[in-house]
């Protein structure tokens, strides 16, 4: 399926603290000034900055996508499920295992199947133009960090633990920005991702270490939203998956009714090979609620009866 560009997505998102965050170093250093438990960080505009990682963001994304999809009766295989080993090899047909995977694992990827979401590290003003005042003022917001101590608590006695004083480093403002690419979707797989981001904007999803602490709760918001699908593939006023496009799909099982209308305020417009649907931030739940209400339920009407291999 990846032999062939059908449709693209790409999310401009932008995540602020709403309290402490910490996405923690990997490494101590063995200066005694600095905290336990450090940001990790990179280089913007030549400076060390914290960041916040594609992939700690891609991990909490999933998490909550499986346990949506759980929650609704959507059968899951286990990521490192020893049964896939025994099913699929190295030289396994494309069709054949895509229309094995369970659909957590056709969208964020198994051992054997590449994953259709990609998620960018998110900076301090991404979206800002490099070298501009907002850039330079984001970036001084996030890596104004504070430091907060912590102590063990001994769970027998239920004071604190003698010698388990820790402190940590947080930020606590500040806008990373990044995005999300999708690539060769059902429309379906886009819904379960704006819900898992509206969870995250709702506070039903932390992000990070030290959630149980109190860390982690970030506001997510869709700055744009860009769908880009095949000229020539679609009607007029309708948006459509890869399971809705006039290609021949035979052997990958994809789940039928890939396709909502559009109301007018949102139709496409051609750019080059490509019929391009741009939604901005006041109407993304416009159209989530449309993909809800379409793709979403009569792919969970399906799904429950299935078992898959991986």
């Amino acid at each position: 399926m990846f032999s062939k560009q059908l449709n693209q997505i790409r999310i401009d998102l932008s995540i602020e603290p709403e309290g402490p965050l910490l996405i923690r170093s990997g490494r101590q250093g063995a200066d005694p000034t600095r905290p336990d438990m450090e940001c990790v960080r990179t280089t913007v505009e030549g400076r060390s900055s914290v960041y916040i990682p594609g992939s700690s963001l891609k991990g909490v994304l999933r998490a909550h996508a499986e346990r949506l999809l759980r929650s609704e009766g959507v059968p899951i295989v286990e990521t490192f499920s020893n049964n896939a080993e025994k099913v699929f090899k190295q030289k396994s047909l494309g069709p054949d295992v895509y229309s094995g995977t369970s659909p957590l694992g056709r969208t964020f990827g198994t051992l054997h199947l590449k994953s259709r979401v990609a998620v960018s590290d998110h900076i301090p003003g991404g979206h800002a133009a490099p070298g501009s005042d907002e850039r330079k003022r984001e970036l001084d917001r996030a890596n104004a960090t504070e430091q907060r101590n912590g102590v063990g608590i001994d769970r027998l006695m239920g004071s604190a633990k003698r010698g388990a004083l820790f402190d940590q480093e947080v930020v606590v403002q500040g806008r990373f920005d990044g995005k999300i690419l999708m690539r060769n979707v059902q429309l379906y797989q886009l819904a379960l991702i704006l819900l898992v981001l509206r969870d995250m904007d709702e506070g039903f999803v932390q992000l990070g270490s030290g959630t149980s602490r109190g860390n982690g709760w970030v506001r997510a918001t869709i700055r744009k939203l860009v769908v880009e699908t095949r000229k020539g593939k679609t009607p007029m006023g309708r948006l459509a998956g890869i399971g809705g496009l006039a290609e021949p799909m035979d052997g990958y099982d994809l789940f039928g009714g890939d396709r909502i209308d559009l109301p007018d305020e949102l139709a496409p417009r051609p750019r080059l090979v490509w019929e391009r649907l741009e939604v901005s931030e006041e109407r993304v739940d416009d159209l989530a609620e449309r993909l809800v209400a379409g793709p979403w339920n009569r792919f969970l009407e399906k799904a429950k009866e299935k078992q898959w291999k991986a």
